[in-house]
């Protein structure tokens, strides 16, 4: 960045794709010893592109004057498909957990949580600083621009860009653990404004209660998420506990047996409508949802 504020809406949105894509949030070891290491970073999700390219991996020179490699907002949020990199589609085969258990067998050491990483499963991750064992869903950045409230567990309201981009500055000072304050117009050009529908609380929902109530990011409730391109987003729920949108809307789901994927066997409660629906409808629903 040259220094100069950008002048137009079009110009804040450029700027705002580059600091999404290459403004490090911190220098991360564990991720550059996977793109050494490129064999276990394809098995834990973590692909170039077509180009060579990682997306959410940069070098830089740190405030110290050490050049870096660090970890970007489009690591978690822009997924590679066939080589091609999709920009605010959650990256869904990205498994932190098994990378940081790979990167600590090999380099050894000790690293707080590791047990915890061995459930996380691709595509969830456990980002609160907290005791709480709650991970969750990545998720895609679709129509953020409706969304009042961010985050799974609606921790974080929009009012407008300026107290987003309040937030966003939070998010970059802390993820850099206070060594930086970012320049404000990089954490400004990160925002839009929303608009949208208010949280639903958790006992109305009655999906696992674990992050809505948790320690660190607790609201007793959790946010609706957008439905465009609905049908790519699995898993489903805030923990990613159901696999396909026929298992969504399936009673099944509901019974001891259901196997929730990654997370092993066991009922998947709560968020009970098209459940109760006759097969027909279920699978009318389905294909509409596809459609989106």
């Amino acid at each position: 960045w040259d220094g100069s504020r950008p002048t137009s809406v079009s110009a804040w949105a450029a700027l705002g794709r580059e600091v999404f894509a290459r403004y490090p949030l911190r220098a991360e070891p564990i991720v550059e010893w996977g793109v050494k290491h490129t064999e276990v970073a394809a098995r834990a999700g973590l692909l170039a592109d077509s180009a060579g390219t990682f997306p959410g991996v940069v070098a830089f020179v740190d405030v110290d004057g050490t050049t870096r490699v660090g970890i970007t907002c489009a690591l978690c949020h822009t997924n590679v498909v066939d080589g091609v990199s999709i920009v605010g589609e959650a990256r869904r085969s990205f498994d932190y957990g098994a990378l940081r258990l790979a990167y600590t067998s090999d380099v050894g050491g000790r690293m707080d949580g590791i047990q915890r990483m061995h459930a996380w499963g691709p595509g969830r991750a456990d980002v609160t600083e907290d005791d709480d064992e709650d991970p969750v869903a990545i998720p895609d950045l679709w129509g953020l621009r409706e969304q009042t409230f961010l985050t799974q567990a609606a921790t974080i309201r929009q009012r407008g860009p300026t107290a987003l981009a309040i937030r966003q500055e939070t998010q970059l000072l802390t993820s850099n653990h206070q060594r930086l304050r970012p320049p404000r117009a990089l954490a400004f050009a990160l925002t839009n404004g929303a608009w949208g529908g208010d949280p639903i609380p958790v006992n109305d929902v009655d999906t696992d209660h674990a992050l809505a109530n948790g320690t660190a990011r607790g609201t007793g409730t959790y946010r609706t998420p957008a439905l465009i391109r609905v049908a790519r987003a699995a898993p489903y729920f805030h923990d990613g506990s159901v696999s396909t949108l026929e298992d969504l809307l399936s009673p099944e789901r509901l019974l001891p047996s259901f196997a929730r994927g990654a997370l092993g066997p066991g009922a998947v409660r709560g968020h009970r409508y098209g459940t109760e629906l006759a097969a027909s409808d279920r699978t009318a629903l389905v294909a509409y949802l596809k459609t989106l």
